[in-house]
């Protein structure tokens, strides 16, 4: 490229930029002639500008201007990109401006009605309710909105609503109104299922039931509601081609159902879930009727029920279906027709291909010309391959690639075929992606399909960028120019990414470029401030001949520190203090600087308190560490530090709480001092760092160690060593306290248990890594268990996030024996990470911590009614917080993991003795007294 087409580039760029802004601009102001003529100039509707967060779309929809909306959408706005801050869509803004006609245009146009925001996990139904709008409340209640989606920080509909009551007096009849709507919803969802006998027989398998509701004038083709299940919109004939109850099936049809019933899910008709799932007798029966479209092609990917035989193995379903006379030439969304898919699971060699060649018309190219798999051209998914082998990514035992694949990834999958895992679910890939990640302290690699796939990994993503963790997620979407057709399943990636605090984000749209561009990504991913990157490849570039070369990418220096003379200024300050404090996070632990922290806080006898922490980066057990300084509000960090002269924070953000900051941490005075290879984190709050040090935490605190030792004086120094050994009795008096009255405590507790682990644990020749997510049900485990002084051995979850016991998978998968300690509260948050256990026999002791409730919602809660001047006794019985009746063990081995219930204390050491033996995974249902 010349220097003049460069700039003339770049001219170009400046000049969309600039109408973007003006596009944007116009509908702030409402000037519909601006926006409309802007429009027919070409201006794209849905760019975005890097200094303006909402597109057009969300702008008008926020302000609630309907008829701009109306235009937008007109020229081909997108109702389903995310703005660069929050993760908010269209959809979200027009229910927090209030306008139910904008709600209603955004909704027909396509707005996913239950899409969750990539910062807090609002719904716009959730938002609505916020907002205080009943009459979009109501809207996207008869519209079918979901009422059981989680946020990321746990809270239901039912918390939104409460929580709303019980802070927000203003517009209090609006928010009864809302309640209202919602609760009317939820009693007719629940008077649909319980009128709906003929479903339960059906999904029973009772055929007996089934006839007498048949008999008793049931309608045949009832449609369960939409409850965020299995069975959505589903008829009886549905579920049962489904499940395979082929007598129920022949009842169902005699009394007339609907053979092409189509659900909502995946667009699929009763032939499609017999053939998907491989009932032969059912095809036969159904392919048999009269009315049955052989050929109905699915909504999600345009297979067919023969497709869809073929596509999962079953080649019994696929010669019914070809004897039945379905058609061989159709083709599927991916292009492929029945015989392509056939080669793909059966190879080219199979009986099955005898009975699929379509004519010669069946698409341009003839079938003679296919070549075998082992002589296609060098693809872009090979580079990709050998580029991620090569910088060391895969390829190695100590390496993890999982992903849940879906079609359009599939040539990444083929080429790393022997590398992959594979994931039942996103959210549990992206808990096991970074469990792993963290134990070696290295990017472990996912592999999303496309924005449905990484929708679920968002919140590792926002995990992962909260305390520094390594991850690189590929996401594989179908075409890298979707976004100009705005085609089927097509949304906003980059944006979503982005709104998640991605580190780094690389769209690789010309496959010339395809490894420079992924190279870039693997830099970033490998280098501090650590986080997580995501790369994005459509089919398009992953499929394409590709002739660059892969090579192993040169990282430079990032030990790096700032001059000794700002060493030697925040070392006088430090020894100036009578009661100085450090606040730890991940940082240390990216850094390797354990050792280092800890020779700077024995130095000075600092009180050592964890800010943004989800592993050991000092050991708890030292008389200088006091706790965590909790992550709801600053409140209880403000008391805790109330005495502190002088504050040091190493690798954490100083504000890292979920609700914002009002008031500075510190008192009036204090200086504050933050060490961090992550400016951006440290400096975010109320900007009171009066010593900022970019560089790394390891090498600084060495430098600062050793400036200390050499200004000490004597005098600081007889006083730092008296109130280490005063801090040192009293630590250890207040541990032998607690472990004498916690073992006192009657029947099943996990003080106890933990007991005796650490016994079996100090004889192992390889001491397990322990996750430990229980959080209240965990109560008295880190007062025995030794792996709680020791790097690299330890790791909880990092602002009460729930869902990341998924990462003791990960450990295991790579780094061998691993205990999880689960509450009950998140052990479903990330189910299908069990699969995955028993699947690779991994060694892996599970340890549900079952005290029937979410113990930490009831003490959050409790601490929300006392800010508020409330008694917590006297709050309504929060019935949503309970988990009663749970059969653990049950679930466990429905995934193929064996357990155990432990009810009472003379079962604990056989629990783990089984536990620790690591021949397979093992689940202990502990329940607490």
């Amino acid at each position: 490229m010349n220097q003049n087409t460069h700039e003339n580039a770049k001219d170009i760029d400046a000049l969309r930029g600039e109408m973007s802004k003006r596009l944007i601009d116009a509908v702030k102001q409402g000037d519909f002639k601006t926006v409309e003529a802007l429009l027919k100039d070409g201006v794209n509707p849905n760019a975005h500008n890097p200094r303006v967060p909402l597109d057009a779309l969300a702008t008008a929809a926020g302000l609630g201007n309907e008829r701009i909306v109306h235009l937008l959408l007109t020229y081909g706005a997108n109702p389903n990109t995310l703005d660069l801050l929050a993760g908010t869509s269209p959809l979200h803004n027009a229910c927090q401006g209030g306008n139910p006609e904008v709600v209603k245009r955004l909704v027909e146009a396509g707005a996913m009605i239950d899409l969750q925001t990539a910062t807090t996990g609002h719904t716009p139904l959730m938002d609505a309710i916020w907002f205080k709008r009943p009459e979009i409340t109501a809207y996207l209640l008869d519209a079918g909105a979901g009422l059981n989606q989680l946020t990321h920080y746990g809270f239901t509909l039912t918390d939104h609503l409460r929580y709303e009551q019980g802070v927000n007096p203003r517009d209090q009849e609006k928010l009864e109104r809302c309640a209202q709507l919602v609760e009317e919803r939820r009693a007719s969802d629940r008077k649909k299922v319980s009128d709906q006998k003929l479903m339960a027989a059906v999904m029973n398998g009772d055929p007996a039931a089934a006839e007498a509701q048949l008999k008793a004038g049931a309608n045949v083709d009832e449609r369960h509601p939409i409850l965020d299940s299995f069975n959505d919109w589903h008829t009886p004939l549905l579920v049962a081609a489904r499940d395979g109850h082929t007598e129920i099936v022949k009842l169902l049809l005699e009394y007339g159902a609907d053979v092409n019933a189509v659900e909502n899910t995946f667009g699929a008709v009763p032939l499609h879930k017999a053939t998907y799932n491989g009932r032969v007798e059912i095809t036969r029966i159904l392919a048999s009727q009269p009315g049955i479209n052989l050929d109905f092609q699915g909504a999600s990917n345009g297979y067919t029920p023969l497709h869809d035989a073929l596509w999962h193995g079953f080649d019994e379903c696929a010669r019914v279906l070809v004897e039945a006379g379905a058609r061989l030439d159709l083709l599927a969304y991916d292009g492929k027709l029945p015989i392509d898919i056939a080669i793909d699971s059966f190879g080219d060699q199979h009986p099955i291909l005898e009975i699929l060649e379509p004519g010669p018309d069946a698409r341009s190219k003839p079938r003679a010309n296919l070549i075998p798999w082992h002589s296609r051209q060098r693809s872009g998914a090979r580079a990709i391959a050998e580029q991620l082998k090569i910088a060391g990514f895969i390829g190695a035992s100590e390496n993890l690639l999982i992903g849940n694949p879906g079609s359009g990834e599939e040539w990444l999958y083929l080429e790393m075929v022997d590398e992959v895992r594979m994931g039942l679910a996103e959210p549990a890939v992206g808990a096991i992606l970074d469990g792993a990640g963290r134990v070696r302290n290295q990017p472990a690699v996912a592999i999303a399909h496309g924005f449905v796939g990484f929708s679920g990994l968002q919140g590792a993503v926002f995990n992962a960028a909260q305390r520094q963790s390594p991850m690189l997620v590929i996401v594989g979407v179908a075409d890298s120019q979707a976004h100009t057709g705005e085609t089927h399943m097509y949304a906003d990636v980059e944006g979503a990414a982005k709104a998640a605090r991605a580190k780094y984000v690389k769209n690789a749209t010309d496959s010339t470029t395809l490894l420079r561009d992924l190279r870039d990504a693997i830099v970033e991913a490998r280098i501090p401030p650590f986080g997580p990157v995501v790369f994005i490849v459509g089919s398009n570039i992953a499929s394409a001949p590709n002739t660059e070369s892969a090579i192993a990418p040169k990282l430079p220096n990032i030990r790096l520190a700032p001059p000794v003379s700002e060493i030697e200024l925040l070392a006088d300050q430090m020894l100036d203090a009578k009661t100085p404090a450090m606040l730890i996070g991940d940082g240390v632990a990216r850094s390797d600087g354990f050792a280092e922290l800890q020779e700077v806080a024995e130095l000075l006898a600092a009180d050592v308190w964890a800010s943004m922490e989800s592993e050991i980066n000092f050991p708890r057990n030292h008389p200088l560490f006091r706790g965590n300084l909790g992550h709801m509000d600053d409140s209880v960090g403000r008391e805790l530090l109330r005495e502190t002269d002088f504050a040091l924070a190493v690798g954490t953000p100083i504000y890292q709480t979920v609700f914002n900051s009002k008031l500075p941490l510190f008192r009036a005075g204090v200086p504050v001092a933050a060490i961090n290879q992550d400016p951006e984190t440290t400096l975010r709050g109320h900007n009171d760092v009066a010593f900022p040090i970019k560089g790394d935490p390891k090498r600084i605190l060495g430098m600062l160690a050793d400036v200390l030792k050499k200004k000490q004086t004597e005098e600081q120094a007889a006083r730092v060593k008296a109130a280490f050994e005063a801090r040192q009795q009293q630590k250890g008096a207040d541990l032998g306290q607690r472990r004498e009255a916690q073992l006192r405590e009657p029947g099943v507790t996990m003080a106890k248990f933990a007991n005796l682990l650490e016994a079996q644990m100090k004889e192992m020749s390889q001491r397990p890594v322990i996750f430990n997510e229980a959080l209240a049900g965990a109560t008295g485990l880190t007062d025995y268990i030794g792996n709680v002084d020791m790097p690299g051995k330890y790791f909880d979850t990092s602002g009460g996030s729930l869902g990341e016991w998924g990462g003791a998978v990960g450990a295991a998968m790579i780094g061998g024996p691993t205990i999880a300690f689960i509450g009950d509260g998140g052990f479903n948050y990330v189910l299908q990470s069990l699969w995955n256990a028993s699947r690779d026999k991994l060694p892996l002791g599970l340890v549900v911590a079952h005290n029937g409730n979410y113990g930490l919602l009831y003490a959050n809660m409790d601490a929300t009614m006392r800010k508020h001047g409330i008694e917590p006794a006297s709050v309504p019985n929060p019935h949503f917080f309970e988990l009663p009746g749970i059969d653990y063990v049950k679930i466990g081995q429905g995934y193929g993991v064996p357990g155990m219930r432990v009810e009472k204390e003379d079962d604990l050491k056989q629990a783990v003795d089984r536990l620790v033996e690591f021949n397979g995974p093992f689940l202990i249902d502990l329940v607490l007294q």
